[in-house]
């Protein structure tokens, strides 16, 4: 019942109705009663995204830090949460948090072999580099990213596809047209290992 109501939220949210908090709520009590803590864990972490839709984010980083704490008392990494709480951390104008998580979500990714979050990790040091005001880096990390979805044909979140092409704006008002193609196409030509290195001296 709890992966039912589980995946029956995640489509609502996908669907852009309202009716996926109830869906999460239950789906959590059940994975409770059943002790499956994973399972508590990605309804903790599906409320933190509906929160964040909602632009909630207190309530979003509530959520995420509780799948954090949960998923803590498990064995394993919690590679997969990190996106979500770096996210969180730079929508509450913490930087510093935003890039730590995106770093180690990287890192964790790499080691792993999870590449569909390295994009996603990528896309991440780029927000943060921005908000540093650091726009060539920011543009190369964009550049490094972007060429990753495409590898993999993933389309974005509307959401998280808005924030990228308002931070692309930006970045380009920033920096003039010739000198942001330049560091994004730079981007995009990086190996893994060249845009860890990147990632670690940032």
């Amino acid at each position: 019942m709890g992966e039912a109501l589980n995946h029956r939220g995640s489509v609502r949210i996908a669907c852009g109705t309202a009716d996926a908090y109830g869906d999460f709520v239950e789906a959590r009590e059940q994975f409770l009663a059943a002790d499956d803590l994973f399972g508590v864990a990605r309804t903790l972490q599906n409320l933190s995204v509906l929160e964040l839709k909602r632009g909630h984010v207190r309530n979003a980083r509530v959520h995420i830090d509780e799948a954090l704490s949960v998923r803590g008392r498990m064995r394993g990494p919690v590679i997969d949460l990190l996106n979500y709480s770096g996210l969180v951390a730079l929508l509450e104008g913490d930087v510093t948090a935003a890039h730590d998580a995106f770093s180690e979500l990287l890192i964790g990714a790499r080691r792993s072999g999870t590449e569909s979050l390295v994009a996603y990790a990528l896309l991440g040091l780029g927000f943060c580099a921005h908000a540093d005001g650091a726009e060539r880096l920011a543009a190369i990390f964009h550049g490094a990213a972007d060429a990753r979805f495409e590898e993999r044909g993933e389309t974005l979140d509307s959401d998280l596809a808005q924030l990228r092409a308002s931070d692309h704006r930006r970045i380009r008002r920033a920096l003039d047209e010739r000198d942001f193609a330049l560091a994004y196409r730079t981007g995009r030509g990086l190996t893994s290992s060249e845009v860890v290195a990147l990632a670690l001296e940032a």
